[in-house]
């Protein structure tokens, strides 16, 4: 009979031509969706379905049931299965068998089939259009007529491929129109003028120069940070740059540091000071930016070890006296040698940077350079032992104040204000039991803490 079929046997591999009617029909639903069904591995089922799907897709290409009837039953699949696993299905036979009509020998008598069939297919649900097109080659696409030529679709997705994987993104700035570059500097020169009510009108108007004008949107970012790092006290770029990817942003930061080490040039206290309030507000991460520093921590490392070792050589030589040398005079021509660690360090960007995110108040940036520059003893060198110092002393204030009017010691006091604490994990002391907060910097700032004598007092 017709339910009846061996494991090993399509349900409708031996129906006779003009056999199928709406019981085979329903007969042939209810078998397909069964034996899928059945079978609890993924891999089997799609096997069965594949199976039963191609012969019936077979039949309908030698003309032994009609297209309307194949229509019919996928349109009742759909309700019984799983429709993605139906998809599949269904997409990957629409490719065999139109594959097998165009390339098989004395099957081009299926051809004119193919295109009514899938017809049915979209009609009834069980694919979607967008699906064939992505996963049917063109030439079974074209006899589907679901494109005009399958000539022209290869051209087009060829061009697209190209376009999307091996064009590189190159901006001509022969192209570039300096009236846009104009109109950005005006927006962006506002220094103190912007506020809170005008700062996204500004970043809106920026993103339409750059859309208006095709300017490339690194070198605009690149003006945008040289307009902040000559304001920086107006916090509001910081807006402003955040509409910018962080990738981008980490990239344009980083090549300015590493042109002015490229060029044997020393950066500018600006260019820290920018980095240092871009990582203070969050827009930048001190983690991204540290690769583009110089120099290399290993360089850094071998020359601290060179500058012991040079120090332990001069401090042998003090010990020598050569009597000759005194006679003669010719002491005098050596030159005196710094003892200082960093006695030439005016090049070491990641020093400079983190004595701008300790100026700034950002001690969580500025304790992660700490400590990934531990081998070099950052605080040995003055500006960032300074730097320390003076963050610390704005951490005690407001005990020390507190301590002074205790002992009315205050009117008698002839300092300058210190400014209150504000930034990133710098804690405010202001009680006894505080006062641990602060062995982090302590033990940072180790023996260097003599350059504040006022701190030490305090």
């Amino acid at each position: 009979g017709v339910t009846s079929t061996s494991s090993g046997m399509a349900f409708c591999a031996d129906i006779a031509e003009g056999a199928w009617d709406d019981a085979k029909r329903a007969a042939f639903v209810e078998h397909v969706a069964k034996k899928v069904k059945e079978d609890s591995d993924r891999e089997a089922s799609d096997a069965t379905l594949h199976r039963e799907m191609y012969e019936l897709f077979h039949l309908c290409l030698t003309s032994k049931v009609k297209e309307s009837e194949v229509g019919a039953a996928l349109k009742d699949l759909v309700s019984k299965l799983d429709a993605g696993q139906l998809e599949d299905c269904v997409v990957d036979l629409v490719w065999l068998v139109g594959e097998e009509a165009l390339d098989a020998a004395g099957k081009e008598a299926l051809r004119p089939k193919i295109a009514p069939l899938v017809n049915q297919i979209i009609a009834s649900g069980a694919a979607k259009e967008d699906v064939l097109k992505e996963r049917v080659s063109e030439e079974v696409l074209q006899e589907a007529t679901l494109i005009k030529s399958a000539a022209d679709a290869r051209s087009r997705l060829q061009r697209l491929r190209t376009g999307k994987v091996y064009s590189q993104q190159k901006f001509n700035l022969l192209r570039e129109e300096s009236e846009g570059y104009s109109k950005l500097i005006v927006e962006l020169e506002q220094g103190y003028g912007l506020t809170e009510a005008n700062v996204e009108r500004v970043s809106n108007n920026v993103q339409a120069l750059i859309a208006y004008f095709n300017l490339d949107p690194n070198r605009v970012l690149d003006v945008m940070l040289d307009c902040y790092e000559s304001s920086l006290g107006q916090p509001l770029y910081c807006h402003l740059v955040r509409k910018f990817g962080a990738t981008s942003l980490i990239h344009v930061v980083g090549f300015k540091f590493q042109g002015y080490q490229q060029a044997g040039q020393t950066c500018p206290l600006s260019l820290y000071e920018l980095a240092a309030a871009l990582c203070k507000e969050g827009v930048l991460s001190v983690k991204d930016i540290y690769p583009h520093l110089a120099p290399a921590d290993a360089e850094a490392a071998k020359d601290m070890e060179q500058h012991w070792t040079s120090t332990v050589q001069a401090v042998k030589k003090m010990r020598v006296f050569t009597l000759s040398k005194m006679e003669d005079g010719t002491d005098k021509d050596e030159q005196p040698f710094d003892a200082a660690p960093h006695a030439g360090s005016s090049d070491n960007q990641k020093l400079h940077l983190t004595a701008a995110l300790l100026d700034v108040g950002d001690w969580e940036s500025a304790e992660y350079l700490l400590s990934a520059l531990a081998p070099i003893i950052p605080t040995s060198y003055p500006p960032v032992a300074k730097a320390l110092c003076g963050l610390i002393r704005r951490a005690i204030a407001p005990l020390y104040t507190e301590l002074l009017g205790t002992l009315k010691l205050l009117p008698l006091m002839q300092r300058p204000e210190v400014e209150p604490v504000s930034g990133k994990g710098v804690p405010s002391v202001s009680s006894w039991e505080e006062l641990e907060q602060i062995a982090p910097m302590l033990a940072h700032l180790s023996v260097y803490l003599h350059m504040d004598p006022v701190l030490f007092v305090q």
